[in-house]
C-alpha cells in the first residue's frame, strides 16, 4: 500500500482489521482514533491492527493504540497488533 491513511475491513461479527499506512504521528492519529471510535460504536469489540504499512510511530500513535485497547477491553473484547516492522517494534519496546 502507498500513501497515508487508515483502512478497515470486517473479518467476522465484532472482529475488524484496521490498517494504518504511513507515519502514525500527529497527522494520522486523529483519523485512526476516529476509526476506532466508529468501530467500537458499531459493536466491534475485537480489533486487529495490522502495522505492516506503518513506517514510523510517534508517541501520539502509541497513545491512540493504548486508548483503543482500553476501550475494546471495557467492551468485553481486546486489541492486538500484527505485522510490526523492526523500526516500529524498536519504538514500542522502549
Amino acid at each position: 500500500m502507498t500513501g497515508t491513511g487508515v483502512h478497515r475491513r470486517q473479518l467476522a461479527q465484532g472482529l475488524w482489521l484496521v490498517s494504518p499506512t504511513g507515519r502514525l504521528n500527529a497527522a494520522l492519529s486523529p483519523l485512526l482514533e476516529q476509526t476506532f471510535s466508529e468501530l467500537l460504536e458499531l459493536g466491534a469489540v475485537s480489533l486487529i491492527v495490522d502495522l505492516a504499512d506503518t513506517v514510523y510511530m510517534a508517541s501520539v500513535g502509541i497513545k491512540t493504540l493504548l486508548v483503543a485497547r482500553r476501550q475494546a477491553r471495557a467492551a468485553g473484547g481486546d486489541m492486538c497488533l500484527a505485522n510490526l516492522n523492526e523500526r516500529v517494534k524498536e519504538i514500542l519496546v522502549m
